[in-house]
């Protein structure tokens, strides 16, 4: 196997005819050509057949699609209770989607939360979230530090609307969000 390319938040591995897509900071790959898997019958069949052994390409099961849980009204993202409850179950439904990082001001303070990257197509892309967003603020609550991030989870679990606060580009947003 052998890296055949590097992009800005992914790297792409290649052996013959196979080939992935790995996603720095996320915690899963993509196939981008996936191997083709032969059948128990085509396995028994021996060399010197003539005809080709028939091949049958691995199917994984289907994910639902979540994004389909998100509307907007407005300047507010309504997220569906059901979405709602499967994160608060399990944060990694949006946390598996976007690479953060800590992110500092001019002078060296910990200004909240940089997304250094947003999987395309994600629940979090849908709701807003974009690559190079400073994430501040959640409910009026400062993120500095990974237990900040903790208290503003519990914030959600225990909440119908919230704001988030952003920079971007240089300039303050609020991203309102309200479960239905």
């Amino acid at each position: 196997m052998s890296v055949s390319e590097i992009k800005s938040n992914a790297a792409i591995l290649k052996k013959d005819e196979y080939a992935i897509l790995v996603k720095l900071f996320a915690k899963g790959f993509e196939w981008i050509s996936k191997p083709k898997v032969m059948t128990a019958a085509a396995k028994s069949k021996t060399a010197t057949d003539a005809s080709p052994a028939p091949k049958k390409e691995k199917t994984e099961p289907l994910k639902p699609d979540l994004t389909k849980e998100i509307k907007t009204d407005g300047n507010k993202v309504i997220i569906s209770k059901a979405l709602a409850d499967q994160i608060r179950a399990d944060n990694s439904v949006i946390m598996s989607q976007v690479a953060i990082k800590g992110s500092l001001d001019s002078k060296g303070k910990s200004n909240g939360f940089k997304i250094v990257s947003v999987d395309r197509g994600s629940v979090a892309e849908k709701i807003g979230i974009r690559t190079n967003d400073i994430v501040q603020e959640v409910n009026g609550f400062a993120l500095r530090s990974s237990d900040d991030l903790k208290k503003a989870q519990q914030t959600f679990k225990n909440s119908g609307k919230f704001e988030v606060k952003i920079l971007r580009g240089g300039q303050t947003k609020t991203l309102y969000y309200e479960i239905r």
